[in-house]
């Protein structure tokens, strides 16, 4: 997991899923450190969503200058027309 940052913007990547089972990304964010969204009661916003096991970037703006924010990003499987998540990646950035 990485994150490309500027002021009020960032291009976060991550390493595809080896499974052929996966069918796109979930991409949340919280603003604070990691210790502070991790802690219960913690406010988690869907940034977006990736359609392919295969894309593995996305940008993300809007954000504040010189403000922390932890991302999370999951696989998401449907298969059988259930839909299972795997656990969270997260990576914490602070805008410049």
């Amino acid at each position: 997991r990485t994150a490309s940052v500027t002021t009020t913007g960032l291009t976060l990547s991550w390493t595809a899923s080896a499974s052929s089972l996966v069918s796109g990304y979930e991409i949340d964010r919280c603003t604070g450190t990691a210790t502070t969204c991790a802690a219960g009661g913690a406010v988690w916003t869907a940034v977006g969503t990736t359609a392919s096991r295969t894309t593995v970037s996305l940008p993300v703006t809007g954000l504040v200058t010189k403000t922390g924010y932890v991302f999370r990003v999951r696989a998401v499987s449907t298969v059988s027309g259930a839909t299972a998540q795997s656990a969270y990646a997260t990576v914490a950035v602070t805008t410049k």
